[in-house]
């Protein structure tokens, strides 16, 4: 039994190096932000937080699997529908911001974002993210 428990803690270990990458500070986000992001009018900048490595790929699998976003989602649409189209959206954890983000644009139909601006800070160009970003008609930018 030990030899499991030791091979389980192993494994996390192994999958918290794997799925660990380097963020930014909030500061240095708002910075990014105002430096590379387009803005015009007013600007809404969005934290997703990160709940550690292994909460982050749980909360990425779930996302996959069952399409629970956090409310994500809800507070994007409200946020649009408020008239905020001009957004940064920003996560110490990359690719649990692709996730939720590529989810959330997912939802939308055929040219549902048009007149919305989305910068994407910290995140690298990513071609899923820029096809559905075209097929919603959002102006997507990448500030990495």
């Amino acid at each position: 039994m030990r030899d499991i428990s030791f091979i389980m803690v192993i494994g996390m270990l192994v999958l918290q190096g794997c799925v660990a990458n380097k963020s930014l500070s909030s500061d240095e986000a708002s910075i990014k932000a105002l430096s590379k992001c387009p803005i015009r009018d007013t600007f809404t900048m969005y934290e997703i937080p990160s709940h550690g490595a292994i909460g982050d790929a749980m909360m990425i699998a779930a996302l996959q699997t069952t399409g629970n976003d956090g409310g994500f989602y809800d507070d994007f649409s409200s946020y649009v529908k408020s008239g905020a189209h001009n957004i940064g959206l920003y996560s110490p954890n990359t690719k649990k911001l692709e996730a939720i983000l590529l989810h959330t644009f997912s939802k939308y139909p055929k040219d549902g974002l048009k007149n919305v601006s989305v910068c994407v800070i910290g995140v690298k160009e990513d071609e899923s993210l820029l096809q559905e970003a075209k097929r919603t008609k959002a102006q997507l930018t990448f500030a990495p």
